[in-house]
């Protein structure tokens, strides 16, 4: 018996088990497009998040040695230690993510046909089988004519 697979309707032989094709989550359809986010956006957002962390710990530094006490001259100390613990964890995390962009981990997909936007198709889907159709043959007028 042959199968089919119940998102695209694409008949296979009865020895397949699952479907390749790219699958739409909402609709099955194959008519896929891949979507990129813009690398040079997300790039500049990272860069700009980067740039206020360092602006933060220099208001915080400042701030403290604005106050010449004592005790404070611990907490300036305990800060800069902060901020730099904070500027070398941030790099390393700018690194795992740009790995992640060249991966393809933040590529999307939309359906052409319903427009749907994922992040992951449906794959390997299993097929069902089918029953093996009857060849019917279609009457004409005349053969169905019944003769007096």
């Amino acid at each position: 018996m042959p199968k089919k697979c119940p998102l695209c309707s694409k008949e296979y032989p009865s020895i397949a088990k699952v479907c390749p094709l790219k699958h739409c989550p909402n609709c099955g359809s194959t008519r896929l497009s891949a979507a990129n986010i813009d690398l040079v956006t997300e790039v500049l957002r990272k860069a700009f998040s980067f740039i206020m962390l360092i602006v933060a710990g220099y208001m915080v530094s400042s701030l403290s040695s604005l106050l010449k006490e004592d005790f404070l001259v611990n907490a300036l100390k305990l800060a800069k230690v902060a901020l730099y613990i904070a500027v070398v964890v941030y790099v390393f995390h700018i690194a795992g993510w740009l790995f992640k962009v060249s991966r393809g981990a933040f590529s999307k997909y939309i359906c052409l046909d319903c427009k749907y936007v994922f992040k992951e198709p449906k794959v390997n889907v299993s097929l069902v089988e089918t029953e093996e159709k009857e060849e019917t043959k279609v009457y004409s007028e005349e053969d169905t004519k019944v003769y007096d």
